[in-house]
């Protein structure tokens, strides 16, 4: 397969995801395509979780949300946000740029290394969704839909099931629902997807573990 194969391209985009990708893309092109990927991964969880058809995806641009669809007999607007330290974000990129930096030592500095407990989790999970409501508080089109997505492995899925239920958000004003989604895991039907506010069209969602 050719190195500018559109297929190729696109696999190596997404499968650099989480912090060691460092964002995993430099122009609007790139992450379009690694957006385009999570919300079909979406619609994925949601048909197979909750039998529900999220259909007629189309991208939009600003000042929209992300997307636009289908659910049922309803129209809704998806904003997708990634769910990561921009600390860390940034160590990530100085390595990545800086392969001699110190925090590539692991004897001098431990490496890039956090700790994820509740109180970490809920406070970035909150500042996430916080500041898309901000983004928002100005414009004519709101967020039917807020995908918050995590590639970060270190986030895990057992931990983050248990997190999510201690979790507590006010209700925003420009945002009628929130998701979480995480990476993928072999032993679930589907992407791990839980409702943080679920959406009336949508409903509940929790992971479900395949049957062995």
């Amino acid at each position: 397969m050719a190195k500018d194969d559109p297929i190729e391209r696109w696999a190596a985009l997404y499968e650099a995801r989480g912090f060691a990708g460092a964002g995993a893309r430099e122009t609007e092109e790139e992450k379009l395509i690694v957006e385009r990927h999570t919300m079909d991964e979406f619609a994925n969880s949601v048909r197979e979780q909750l039998s529900i058809e999220i259909s007629d995806i189309r991208d939009e641009p600003p000042p929209l949300p992300d997307f636009s669809a289908r659910v049922g007999g309803g129209g809704v607007n998806i904003e997708l946000t990634e769910f990561i330290d921009s600390e860390l974000l940034r160590q990530a990129k100085l390595i990545k740029k800086e392969p001699d930096h110190p925090l590539n030592d692991l004897k001098t500095s431990g490496g890039l290394w956090f700790e994820t407990n509740s109180k970490w989790f809920s406070a970035l999970l909150r500042k996430t969704v916080e500041k898309k409501e901000r983004k928002y508080q100005d414009r004519d089109s709101k967020i039917d839909i807020l995908l918050v997505w995590n590639e970060a492995l270190q986030v895990g899925i057992e931990n983050t099931d248990q997190w999510l239920r201690e979790f507590t958000l006010q209700k925003p004003k420009n945002i009628s629902s929130v998701y979480f989604q995480s990476w993928y895991h072999p032993g679930f039907v589907s992407r791990p997807t839980w409702s943080i506010m679920p959406h009336p069209l949508l409903g509940e969602m929790k992971p479900v573990l395949k049957e062995l």
